[in-house]
């Protein structure tokens, strides 16, 4: 199968030589392994992945005389043994040449000695699933957001609704049929409700959990009521945030806030909630086939297609995304970088009009934000006011 390059290679190079640690984490078969055994900046890496029994028995049986006397080590799925950790701290305060790669499924920072162990050591990144231009080998850019009339759209890669219903996981956007799409994510879902929910997360209760996760997919794209929430699925609200909170931390969701004076007040709010794929929120709902999901939920499915796409940007290039709600006006996304804010409304048609951007007008006279983009499906760039396009969800 051929290796297509992933934008976090470069981070990861240029973290290297400012840390000692880089710690990189992402839902299971994001692609963390492909990317540590394939990328071309990380050739001549010692690589040990702790998923092989043998290497595991002999780290536990002697962390001291395991690790190798390389200049860069690459540590796979070290959540399954972490006391490792503290020996690493060992060699890079000792060898402050020494460098490693930790990688795994489970959010590092959640693990009891992490914090600790690499304070100040290390650097965090997260892997997230493909962008389009990912995908199709462009780099990463975010250079439209100055220049819109130059944007390059290239063709439709086709039908939106089996778009939404594939993802963008790496497997799954091999796969024709949409019957293996469906029982990849069916298998994905089984095994971090079976094996990562009662090895990371001590989950004890496996059928409430499992009710709270397919309640969540099937408010992707929507505000987050805890109470409502509580309601609806028979889950104590304490319990609720607790198996929120996990499931952010193992980068299956989360929740984006609106903007405020300051990052405290936003938290304050209620946020947007999204699945971390479009994909995954299909197999959640039960779709068997992209012809299951009804207009209503197509637009947050697409909603959250959007939402993917930029943070496959952000994870890379900087930047943070908010929501942006006043009365009845309200923007799906603003993209914070610096001083600066752009607005981005998704929407699940092929063509879109002025009127689409109402949201977009209001936000840019309370916010001062340089300019706005309506994300459709529509092919073509259009101007739908002063600083304000439609593009096409592909480009991103």
């Amino acid at each position: 199968m051929t290796y297509i390059r992933r934008w976090m290679e470069d981070l990861i190079a240029e973290a290297l030589e400012t840390v000692q640690v880089v710690v990189l984490t992402g839902p299971r078969q994001v692609g963390k392994t492909t990317l540590l055994r394939s990328a071309e900046k990380l050739k001549g890496a010692t690589y040990f992945s702790f998923d092989d029994l043998r290497v595991l028995a002999a780290v536990r049986d002697s962390p001291q005389d395991f690790l190798p006397d390389e200049p860069l080590v690459i540590l796979d799925e070290v959540q399954r043994y972490h006391p490792v950790l503290l020996e690493i701290k060992r060699i890079v305060d000792m060898d402050p040449g020494r460098r490693f790669v930790l990688s795994g499924s489970a959010n590092l920072l959640l693990l009891r000695d992490v914090s600790e162990s690499l304070a100040g050591r290390a650097l965090h990144l997260a892997l997230s699933p493909f962008s389009m231009r990912e995908r199709q080998g462009e780099p990463a850019s975010l250079a439209f957001l100055e220049n819109p009339r130059g944007l390059k759209t290239g063709s439709s890669p086709g039908d939106l609704d089996r778009v939404l219903f594939r993802g963008f996981f790496p497997r799954p956007m091999d796969f024709e049929k949409e019957s293996k799409i469906g029982l990849w994510w069916k298998g994905f879902l089984s095994t971090y409700m079976e094996k990562d929910m009662r090895d990371l997360a001590n989950i004890s209760n496996l059928p409430e959990f499992a009710r709270t996760v397919t309640a969540l997919g099937e408010i992707t794209g929507n505000l987050l009521n805890v109470l409502s929430l509580s309601r609806d699925t028979g889950v104590p609200q304490s319990t609720l945030s607790r198996y929120i909170n996990m499931l952010e931390a193992l980068f299956l969701f989360r929740r984006i806030y609106p903007l405020q004076a300051t990052k405290t007040a936003g938290m304050r709010k209620t946020p947007k909630l999204f699945c971390a794929d479009c994909g995954m929120a299909c197999a959640l709902n039960g779709f068997g086939n992209s012809d299951d999901m009804d207009d209503k939920f197509r637009g947050r499915l697409f909603e959250t297609l959007v939402y993917q796409l930029l943070k496959a940007h952000t994870d890379v290039l900087g930047g943070e995304l908010f929501t942006w709600r006043k009365s009845r006006d309200e923007v799906d996304f603003v993209l914070a970088r610096g001083r600066e804010k752009f607005l981005f409304e998704a929407k699940a048609r092929d063509s879109v009009s002025t009127g689409d951007a109402k949201g977009i007008v209001a936000a840019r006279k309370q916010l001062g934000a340089v300019r706005g983009f309506v994300v459709s499906d529509c092919p073509e760039v259009q101007v739908l006011g002063r600083d304000i396009y439609g593009i096409p969800w592909w480009v991103l």
